[in-house]
C-alpha cells in the first residue's frame, strides 16, 4: 500500500520562483546594473577624451608660443650681439678721447719749449707782437700760442 500511496501523491513543490509562474529578478537587476556600469564607463572614456583634447590645444598652443619666444630671445641675442659691438667701439674711442685729452692738458698746463715767441709761454696765451709775430711790450698786434706752441697772429 505504500507503494499505491506514493504513486497518488502528488510531487513535493519547488522552491524556485520559476516553477510558480513568476520569473526571477536576479537577471534584470544584474542586467540594469551592468547597463549602469557600461555607461558610467563610457561616460568616464568621453569626458577623458574630452579632456585630452583640451590639453592637446593648450599644448599646442603653448608650443607655438614657446617658438615665437624662442625666435624673439634669438633676436634679442642678435641684438644684444650688435649693441655689445657698438659698446666696445664706443670704449674704445673714449679710451682714445681720454689719451687725447691727456695729452692736451699736458700740453697746456706746460710751457712752450720751441725757439719762437711762445717760449716759456703756455699754449693759449696771448702776447703783445709786432708784424713779424715777434713779441714786442710796444707792438700794435695780438698773437697767441697754439696748442703746438705756434705763434698765431689774430
Amino acid at each position: 500500500m505504500e507503494e499505491i500511496k506514493n504513486q497518488n501523491t502528488p510531487p513535493a513543490p519547488a522552491l524556485n520562483a520559476s516553477s510558480q509562474g513568476r520569473s526571477s529578478k536576479l537577471p534584470w537587476v544584474v542586467s540594469i546594473i551592468l547597463l549602469i556600469a557600461i555607461l558610467s564607463l563610457g561616460y568616464f572614456v568621453w569626458q577623458t577624451q574630452k579632456k585630452n583634447k583640451e590639453l592637446n590645444s593648450a599644448k599646442m598652443a603653448l608650443e607655438q608660443e614657446k617658438s615665437v619666444m624662442q625666435t624673439k630671445i634669438s633676436d634679442l641675442d642678435a641684438s644684444n650681439k650688435d649693441i655689445q659691438s657698438k659698446l666696445d667701439e664706443m670704449s674704445q674711442n673714449i679710451n682714445t678721447l681720454e689719451a687725447e685729452k691727456k695729452a692736451l692738458e699736458e700740453k697746456s698746463s706746460s710751457t712752450c719749449v720751441k725757439e719762437n715767441s711762445c717760449k716759456f709761454r703756455t699754449p693759449g696765451s696771448e702776447f703783445r707782437c709786432d708784424a713779424t709775430s715777434k713779441y714786442s711790450p710796444m707792438g700794435n698786434s695780438l698773437c697767441t700760442c697754439d696748442i703746438d706752441c705756434n705763434v698765431v697772429k689774430k
